[in-house]
């Protein structure tokens, strides 16, 4: 298809295959403020207007390089990938708009990246009586906060908190900063006013290309 590039402003023929949108979307649902865009970027999609959904893609296109790729491989492919069969994959995948496209593109490589044996016990939980603070995004679509409970029921003086409204990465957050300082100051995770979490808000939906507003009667969506 012929689209106009959102980066350079130029016409583009591009190949855009449901397997490429399900991971720009699901790219996007890291961040609440990506994710609010998300219903207006499908609209536009179904009605043929494909460069909002370009666009979002572009946010994200600089992580692989960011990213250390080769020891990203060394631990998801001796830690996760060998853990399940592609059947089992597929039969979990076939109801999710995602699909197989996450596996194929990120563990691909896999089947020839080189193997290690890990130990016996690499999979058993980590039980320790040292301080932690677990922080969890209640909109996390990979690391959800029942992954932070299940983590806590072996760490007896851990405290798991959960802001509401955040995503993937809860640390620039409202007052989370402040909450990991206090915590590395006093190695004390119960004593913590988390209060200030709860203030947290999900961004409000697009409902069209100036933002979460209804226009008013008369007025043209630019």
């Amino acid at each position: 298809m012929r689209v106009e590039n959102p980066s350079s402003g130029k016409w583009d023929e591009v190949s855009l295959g449901g397997d490429l949108a399900a991971m720009i979307l699901s790219g996007a649902l890291y961040s609440p403020g990506m994710t609010s865009v998300v219903p207006l970027v499908i609209e536009q999609a179904l009605e043929g207007r494909y460069e909002p959904l370009l666009a979002l893609g572009s946010v994200n296109e600089d992580v692989g390089e960011m990213m250390a790729q080769g020891m990203f491989l060394s631990v998801s492919c001796n830690e996760d990938y060998h853990r399940h069969s592609r059947q089992e994959i597929e039969e979990h995948a076939q109801s999710t708009f995602l699909g197989t496209a996450a596996y194929s593109a990120r563990w691909g490589p896999c089947e020839f990246w080189p193997r290690t044996e890990l130990p016996a016990n690499f999979y058993e939980p980590v039980a320790s009586d040292k301080p932690v603070l677990i922080l969890s995004g209640d909109l996390d679509p990979v690391t959800p906060p029942s992954w932070g409970d299940l983590v806590a029921e072996t760490l007896p003086n851990s405290r798991a908190l959960i802001a509401p409204g955040v995503g993937h990465g809860v640390m620039n957050a409202g007052c989370a900063m402040r909450l990991i300082d206090e915590f590395l100051e006093t190695a004390d995770a119960s004593s913590l006013d988390a209060q200030c979490l709860n203030s947290l808000e999900r961004p409000s939906f697009f409902k069209s290309k100036t933002g979460p507003v209804v226009l008013a009667e008369g007025e043209v969506d630019p």
